[in-house]
């Protein structure tokens, strides 16, 4: 049932959507559209649908953009169900055909910084030749540069993927995730991932054989360019 006040909110948020493509705003998060290519509908609650748009968020001197999506908006409930668009790595530092992530359906909560999607594409051209599915969790954070930047994640489904140099004569075979910029080498509770170092012998000056060092297993790898580190 409407009231007074639940009418004069949704006039509040008309005039801003007019004004400024805002979909929310409050004293901590703003999301808005990128343009107005919009129409007012009704399905049982009042909801904007667009049909395509960059969906942007901005929060604490951050912000967050899904590129190319489309969905749907019920202002009374705050809620946006969305569908496709593609994120990037770039507040990393990580150029956008190096490292990207295609979106499925997701739905926001847009009194919220961030959100989270199941079913996503994603795209490391540093360690895979084709796109991992998994679910990424994109979060807005204060004060954030490249160096401490732990969003976007990342979490593999498949937990039995193999990296075959990781760094020279280490390869790599478990679960995957990203953090920000880090790679994240995964195990879980039955299976841990492992890291296998191998050691180069060499028979004469023309032939060698490679053999396995050192096999080093963990729930957790931290994986840098420079070192590997796991807590336990």
């Amino acid at each position: 049932t409407a009231t007074p006040r639940s009418i004069t909110a949704y006039l509040d948020f008309s005039n801003n959507l007019f004004a400024e493509n805002l979909l929310y705003k409050s004293s901590t998060v703003i999301w808005k559209a990128n343009n107005k290519n919009y129409t007012f509908g009704f399905d049982s609650l009042p909801n904007i649908v667009f049909r395509t748009l960059d969906l942007i968020c901005f929060s604490k001197k951050d912000s967050s953009i899904i590129y190319n999506t489309a969905g749907v908006y019920y202002p009374t409930e705050n809620l946006w169900i969305g569908r496709g668009g593609k994120i990037n790595w770039l507040r990393t530092g990580i150029p956008e055909n190096v490292i990207n992530a295609t979106l499925a359906g997701y739905q926001i909560e847009l009194k919220s910084p961030g959100y989270s999607a199941d079913s996503a594409l994603f795209v490391n051209t540093r360690f895979f030749n084709k796109p991992l599915r998994g679910k990424i969790i994109e979060k807005i954070k204060a004060d954030v540069d490249e160096e401490n930047a732990s969003y976007p994640r990342f979490i593999s489904d498949d937990k039995r993927l193999v990296i075959k140099n990781l760094f020279e004569n280490v390869d790599y075979d478990g679960g995957f995730s990203m953090e920000g910029s880090k790679l994240i080498g995964l195990g879980n509770k039955e299976q841990d991932a492992y890291l296998t170092f191998k050691f180069i012998y060499h028979n004469d000056t023309i032939n060698k054989s490679v053999e396995k060092f050192l096999v080093a297993a963990s729930e957790k790898f931290v994986i840098e360019s420079d070192n590997i580190t796991s807590s336990k």
